[in-house]
């Protein structure tokens, strides 16, 4: 049995309609290079813009925690400040890790970041002070992640990130 705040419930029912939107929309995303090289900018479809200017991945956070985010992952790594270790390449609950450029930013506990028609896209999530714990789609088959392994999300996606008495964790919808 799991019990959701008001407010990761109130995301988790937005992923519905979220859900919904998606499939009027067709995803375009990139093909990134291995974690081991260094990519070619054609190799992939550059990310950090929402589908069709609507479609945006979002961040929620009720973790207690800073969590930290990036709208703009890249293979290049030579065009971003940062360099964030990804765990899931694809985006999925798939095991693929890659290097990336990116800017990485904080989203204080108790805010979000991005969602449809804000034109703000999140592409990843991670927190830098402590491993979290990540499920897709159901809270039911939770994965742990060290601190500061990023986490890639869709467009059509959310990260809702909470705190279960002791661990952080983040319901991919």
């Amino acid at each position: 049995m799991f019990i959701f705040s008001s407010k990761f419930a109130r995301s988790l029912s937005r992923g519905v309609v979220v859900a919904c939107l998606a499939s009027l929309v067709p995803l375009a995303l990139g093909s990134p290079a291995q974690a081991t090289s260094t990519a070619a900018a054609s190799d992939v479809t550059p990310l950090g813009g929402c589908t069709g200017g609507v479609i945006c991945g979002r961040a929620d956070n009720f973790s207690g925690h800073d969590l930290y985010t990036s709208q703009d992952i890249t293979a290049d790594v030579n065009t971003r400040p940062h360099r964030c270790h990804i765990w899931n390449k694809d985006g999925g609950s798939t095991r693929k890790d890659v290097i990336w450029g990116c800017t990485q930013t904080v989203l204080h506990h108790g805010n979000s970041r991005g969602g449809n028609f804000t034109g703000v896209d999140v592409d990843a999530v991670t927190f830098s002070d402590v491993d979290y714990w990540v499920a897709f789609g159901t809270p039911t088959n939770w994965k742990r992640h060290v601190k500061g392994e990023w986490t890639r999300i869709h467009n059509d996606q959310t990260a809702s990130c909470d705190t279960d008495g002791s661990r952080l964790r983040c319901l991919i919808f």
